[in-house]
């Protein structure tokens, strides 16, 4: 397991106000619209706010969206990737390579904010899902 993915710059992407089960292409590009403007490279981690803990899951769609541009990290604020029973996302991102960190505590974030991810895996070495301490970091434009 690479650590890379795990640190660096992310961006939060609110679907909350989109409804329905499912996280498409539509709803990941409407959540980029404030973003188009991005100063810089586009960060290749992201995290998606759903606003809920009913089940959400990403589609296939999105799923393509997100490896295009070069995805090394999927986080969400809900407790799964994919419907009851079906393990597609996960099986698409462990073969892209894509990590994912899930039930992560987004309520508080500024999507207008730039933030540094700093995630620990606990058992980087153990196959499948590791549990992960996340800490995000507030780019205040301090310059020393």
């Amino acid at each position: 397991m690479t650590l890379f993915a795990y640190f660096g710059e992310v961006l939060l992407l609110d679907v909350s106000e989109q409804a329905g089960s499912e996280i498409s292409y539509a709803h990941l590009a409407k959540a980029m619209e404030p973003f188009q403007d991005f100063p810089g490279t586009m960060p290749i981690r992201f995290l998606i706010r759903a606003g809920s803990k009913e089940e959400k899951s990403l589609t296939s769609d999105a799923l393509l969206f997100l490896h295009s541009l070069g995805t090394v990290l999927v986080g969400l604020d809900t407790d799964r990737l994919d419907r009851p029973g079906a393990n597609f996302v996960e099986e698409f991102l462990r073969e892209n390579t894509i990590v994912w960190l899930l039930n992560l505590d987004l309520k508080a974030v500024d999507i207008r904010a730039r933030y540094t991810l700093t995630a620990f895996p606990v058992l980087p070495d153990a196959p499948g899902d590791c549990p992960a301490r996340a800490i995000l970091l507030e780019d205040t434009g301090a310059q020393e």
